[in-house]
């Protein structure tokens, strides 16, 4: 999972994250996806991460990191808003 803009997972690795994820779609609740760097500290909190049953997860250096379903900040901190709904007339 990518934490900052800088870090991207490479083409083999999300190959493999797609299809655990389609894995978790199958089997929910049965399936967690856990990135982690491999430092003592993100190791110490493993089990506390796996534990918020949060499905996805990244830790880095003892930071847990989860996917946001949210727009990007624009510039300067502002949040995007989201297109109007459009409707076809009835």
């Amino acid at each position: 999972m990518a934490v900052t803009g800088t870090s991207a997972p490479g083409l083999a690795l999300a190959a493999a994250w797609g299809l655990l994820r389609a894995a978790q779609a199958e089997n929910p609740g049965r399936v967690i996806l856990a990135d982690v760097d491999g430092t003592d500290a993100s190791h110490q909190i493993l089990s506390a991460a796996v534990a918020t049953g949060e499905p996805e997860f990244a830790l880095r250096d003892g930071a847990l990191y989860t996917p946001a379903s949210c727009a990007p900040p624009t510039r300067a901190g502002t949040p995007r808003r989201p297109p109007p709904i459009r409707t076809a007339p009835r």
